[in-house]
């Protein structure tokens, strides 16, 4: 898993609290730079069935994750193959 840049000013213990919510959270959380994707959280793989080391690195194409009430609805058909 990439890390995810932080700012300069971000203390050691905000950093710590970032990475503990993302992986955390019980609400799918990715991570697209570029196109491609750079992090999951753990509730992605519990939705879709894959792990992150399944997905990072591959292309993900337009806009997948569509927000509506109060969940996430992922479109796993356009994550490209590497």
């Amino acid at each position: 898993m990439t890390e995810t840049p932080v700012r300069p000013e971000a203390t050691a213990g905000e950093i710590e609290a970032a990475r503990w919510l993302f992986a955390n959270h019980i609400d799918v959380l990715v991570i697209i730079e570029q196109g491609v994707i750079t992090r999951v959280n753990a509730a992605w793989t519990s939705l879709t069935g894959w792990a992150a080391d399944q997905v990072v690195g591959r292309g993900f194409m337009g806009n997948g994750l569509c927000s509506y009430g109060y969940g996430l609805s992922v479109n796993t058909s356009r994550i490209m193959k590497s």
